[in-house]
């Protein structure tokens, strides 16, 4: 009995089946092991949400006289941070749990019919009982609710029990666990095959967990002085005559365990909060259900009049070890913490009552054979004084005293991890009201516990209940927190802006959960939108320490910076090389195009990056925000093919959502290549679809005529945007106003006037700023004061005087207002926009003043010098011809889109002289995109359209008038071109038009010629 392989002596099929059952245990410790482990994964586990944000990036600036305008664009930028999710049923582990008890029912089955006389009943009634409480008709057999389960499983294992022990007792173990098999197994056919219930295996699960629960309960008071009774035969296992201090050694041992265990009871009781190594209670358990294999063999003596040890005890102990492991790991499986404290406070309990009661019999009974130093092991259940049984009792009334000195705490905990289950099995059929009822009686049995809140939080968050989440959340906190939880939690009060709090919260996490990278990533966040970026990067660069968290973390790191609005300077290729591990993982792909859309000069890094269309041409969330990141970064290189894909990409119904901004990309990416008309039809419509952003798209416009010189058809634009009420439309407005009375036919100053003095009014809602700006411009717009301007005012209030009042000055006067500039700088621009606005005039002291320039051209900033080489050029232009400057045409800097538009007809010019057919068939093919810049577009329709009834040359410009109405070239253009298609209505009507924009001279030559050209191509009957 007292060997370590004490079953090397039995019959070779007892020995069999305790090797399965030893298989079985082994297999169990590890599910125990690696659930306990995980836990309380997968129930909960981390989940990743990617989130993505529009962020304002500079399109384009440009400058009109004196004023700076820019505009900005959305592009996308992701963001990723951790939740944990809502609950997962774990019906894997149910499974698992089944069968294991279906094995320990065989078991159990046979041990049963092995017993004699009283037992026996009192098997057979333990057999009912475990079967009543699986609450078979819970199963809907047949779909009643009857018990017929019930009658089927009494039916099937009670007259085999019988027949085993009362008509063929003789038979052998391995029949008998045949036999009880195969009943298992028709049974669990019979439930697979009639049963109409959703979840069968959860639902026998969740309903029959009490039994398994008090089985684990009865075998864990069962190992409560194994501890004791396993120092006793370390102790003195070994002695002989001349060993010595065996009660010493025995009873430091003890001491020191008990004194180890209640200390682990005053933690779990909340009196003690020590920084100190304690016993693990599970783990205790684990170990002392292996040492209890050997334990219970010595104890035979104890319960022989019951059932043997050799095989029927062995038997009955692996399965209660089995029952009680597996028990364990389904609650580590399915996180039911209210039921793990019931069973870690039935440990310690048992520990304490039962092993303090042994440890006090032991010294009652042995204490003269210790003294000698006997082997008091092989007698311990012999006892000369002290009764072990009365040992028990006392035992039992202590771990009970231990219950009801936590009021009964554990037991209401277990009721609470009941009830948790039936939730789960309710959450697992979509029964979220019902589950979330359940849920609610679990956390009202086990107060503050962490599973019935969490449940009940994860269904307050999908219900998108704001107050009741962080509530639940924060209660599951207060008494077994998990990362999982608090992060929760914390994205809870971000939801409510309380982003403070949830920094404050996480920060407090990382204390009870050091080196979480999922904190980390997630506390980085909340420190990135309260703009506490270097705490951000910190922290980000510690979850890139971590593999499950290192690709989130580096999408956060661009992300943050991308937030950090230009506040950080650092070189965007040196970052992503640094920073970026997975250069293929889209979220990094989106963040980093941001960055350098935000950083053009950065880098030719566009190289890197590549865009095919998808093929179902669905897009997700990420395609689109790469697509769309990816278009704005290429959008003065994006070619036709890719226009026309993203094109189709937004025009598809499956993609609605992301058909406007989409469709706003194109806009740019046709405004970059000097495709305007279709810039201008896209940006149009996406004005008069979406009314919440029909002032940006009109501010837009606005800004884009107004970057094409046409302050005309921008007034207009900013004139709807300001009807909107979108900022600073009105200022812009009044800019326009001033830019087109300036260059109008018959300038009305004292409307232009009026709109300024209304900036100053109380009724508009502007900035001091532009207030300022107001003022000064009423003053510059007075022409009454060119005195002042001439020797008082600044050289900026000269330059603007000329600007917009220049063209109604004799030329004495324009020649003093020039002759008192202090600033060359401001005299080369203003020179050159008299040169531009009075093209006619040819005064003899244009040219002294350009010599006069360049001779102090070192004075001049390096933008004066640009001025100044176009200045040079447009005036020899202007008197000597094209020829003269088509050697220097190359070499003149872009100054502003006019100015690039200019080069580029002075390129296709020069190929048009020299034959060279493919150079100006590319120069002139930009410029016909551009009916703003009116030269260059109709000299494009002359070369590519030379034949004079061409139906693309008509519509052309058609579209033309319509982008850029009120230009009297393009007017005259369409008229002639209307009628050599034979439309003289249109003609007519357009004539009728241009009227009202030329001079009456100009419009009466125009008139004979329009007229000639009528007769020339009116039909011959």
């Amino acid at each position: 009995m007292n060997q370590l392989s004490f079953w090397n002596s039995w019959h070779p099929h007892s020995r069999f089946f305790f090797y399965f059952l030893l298989l079985v245990l082994a297999s169990v410790l590890v599910w125990f092991g690696v659930s306990y482990g995980r836990s309380p994964a997968p129930v909960i586990r981390w989940e990743l949400l990617s989130e993505i944000d529009e962020v304002p990036v500079a399109v384009d600036q440009f400058k009109v006289g004196l004023f700076d305008f820019s505009f900005t664009a959305d592009n996308y930028v992701v963001s990723e941070t951790y939740r944990g999710s809502s609950i997962q049923v774990n019906e894997q582990a149910a499974y698992a749990f089944l069968l294991i008890l279906g094995l320990s029912l065989i078991v159990l089955s046979v041990v049963i019919s092995t017993l004699r006389q009283f037992w026996y009943y009192f098997g057979v009634l333990l057999l009912i009982g475990i079967l009543i409480s699986f609450k078979l008709e819970q199963l809907l057999l047949f779909g009643e609710t009857d018990k017929l389960g019930l009658i089927v499983a009494l039916s099937l294992y009670l007259p085999a029990t019988y027949y085993f022990r009362s008509i063929r007792p003789e038979v052998g173990l391995g029949p008998r666990m045949l036999v009880f098999t195969v009943i298992t197994l028709i049974f669990a056919l019979f439930i697979a095959v009639f049963s109409e219930a959703a979840h069968p295996v959860l639902m026998l699960v969740s309903y029959g967990i009490i039994v398994p629960v008090v089985l684990s309960i009865i075998f864990i008071f069962l190992l409560g002085h194994v501890a004791i009774s396993f120092f006793l035969m370390l102790v003195t296992r070994s002695n002989t005559a001349h060993s010595k201090n065996s009660i010493v050694h025995f009873s430091v041992l003890s001491v020191v365990y008990l004194a180890n265990v209640f200390l682990l009871y005053l933690k779990n009781a909340g009196n003690i909060q020590w920084e100190i190594l304690y016993l693990n209670a599970f783990f205790l358990l684990a170990v002392l259900i292996v040492i209890g294999i050997w334990e219970f063999s010595w104890r035979e003596i104890q319960y022989q009049f019951i059932f043997p040890f050799n095989p029927v005890g062995a038997f009955v102990y692996l399965t209660l070890a089995i029952i009680t492991l597996a028990t364990c790991s389904y609650f580590f499986a399915t996180a039911n913490d209210p039921m793990v404290e019931t069973l870690e406070d039935s440990i310690v309990f048992s520990q304490l009552g039962y092993g303090l009661l042994f440890f006090l019999y032991i010294i009652a009974n042995f204490v003269g054979p210790l003294m000698e130093n006997k082997q008091v092991y092989r007698v311990m259940y012999k006892p000369t004084t002290f009764p072990y049984g009365t040992a028990q009792i006392v035992g039992t009334i202590a771990v009970v005293a231990f219950f009801l000195r936590a009021s009964m705490f554990p037991f209401y905990q277990a009721v609470a991890g009941y009830y948790n289950g039936i939730g789960d099995l309710n959450l697992s059929s979509s029964d979220t009201f019902v589950a979330e009822q359940y849920y609610k009686l679990g956390d009202q049995y086990g107060y503050n516990n962490h599973r019935s809140n969490y449940s009940l939080g994860t269904l307050a968050r999908a219900h998108q209940d704001q107050m009741l989440a962080p509530y639940y959340f924060k209660e599951a906190l207060n008494k077994n927190p998990t990362p999982y939880a608090l992060v929760n939690y914390s994205n809870a009060l971000i939801e409510n802006n309380q982003f403070f709090d949830a920094m404050f919260n996480v920060r407090q996490g990382l204390q009870q959960f050091p080196d979480n990278a999922y904190l980390q990533n997630n506390l980085a966040l909340i420190y990135g939108r309260t703009s506490v970026t270097d705490s951000a990067l910190l922290y980000l660069q510690e979850a890139m320490e971590h593999a499950d968290t290192r690709k989130a973390a580096e999408a956060n790191t661009l992300s943050i910076l991308a937030r950090s609005a230009g506040s950080i300077s650092f070189s965007v290729d040196s970052l992503v090389e640094e920073t970026v591990t997975d250069p293929n993982y889209i979220q990094n792909q989106i963040n980093t195009l941001l960055l350098y859309n935000q950083r053009p000069e950065a880098s030719s890094a566009s190289q890197a990056f590549t865009w095919q269309m998808p093929e179902d041409s669905l897009l997700g969330s990420f395609s689109f925000a790469y697509t769309y990141n990816y278009l704005f970064h290429q959008r003065s290189e994006a070619d036709t093919t890719l226009l026309r894909q993203v094109a189709l990409l937004a025009d598809k119904a499956e993609n609605g959502r992301f058909n406007e901004p989409l469709s706003y990309g194109l806009g740019l990416a046709n405004y970059a290549r000097n495709r305007v008309v279709d810039a201008f039809k896209i940006l149009d419509r996406l004005q008069s679809l979406n009314p919440f952003k029909t002032g940006y798209y009109n501010n837009v416009l606005g800004l884009w005529a107004l970057q094409q010189q046409a302050p005309a058809v921008a007034m207009r634009y900013f004139k709807k945007a300001a009807q909107s009420s979108f900022e600073d439309a009105a200022f812009r407005e009044a800019i326009s106003l001033t830019e087109a009375t300036a260059t109008g036919v018959a300038p009305d100053w004292s409307s232009v006037r009026t709109v300024w003095q209304h900036l100053l009014s109380d009724s508009v809602e502007t900035s001091e700023g532009v207030k300022l700006v107001a003022q000064d411009m009423l003053k510059v717009l007075d022409q009454q004061a060119l005195s002042q301007y001439i020797t008082q005012e600044d050289d900026a209030f000269r330059y603007l005087f000329l600007r917009y009042r220049g063209g109604e000055l004799e030329e004495s006067s324009i020649s003093n207002v020039l002759e008192a500039f202090k600033d060359p700088n401001y005299k080369v621009l203003a020179l050159h926009d008299l040169l531009r606005q009075r093209a006619t005039e040819t005064w003899p002291w244009w040219n002294e003043q350009i010599i006069l320039l360049k001779s102090d051209r070192d004075a001049l900033a390096p933008l004066g010098k640009d001025y100044l080489s176009w200045l040079e050029v447009l005036h020899t232009e202007k008197t000597e011809g094209f020829a003269e400057i088509a050697h220097s045409v190359e070499q003149l800097p872009e100054i502003s889109l006019w100015h690039r538009h200019k080069k580029q007809l002075y390129q296709a010019k020069r190929a048009e002289v020299a034959k060279d057919t493919a150079t100006a068939r590319n120069a002139y093919a930009y410029l016909i995109n551009n009916p703003f810049y009116e030269e260059g577009f109709l000299a494009a329709l002359a070369y590519l359209y030379p034949e004079e009834n061409n139906i693309l040359a008509y519509q052309l410009l058609l579209d033309a008038i319509q982008t850029n109405p009120g230009a009297p070239t393009l007017l005259k253009a369409y008229i002639r071109q209307s009628i050599l298609a034979g439309l003289e209505s249109y003609a007519e009507e357009t004539l009728q038009e241009l009227k009202t924009l030329i001079p009456a001279s100009e419009y009466q030559q125009f008139v004979k010629t329009y007229q000639a050209l009528l007769e020339e191509n009116r039909p011959a009957f």
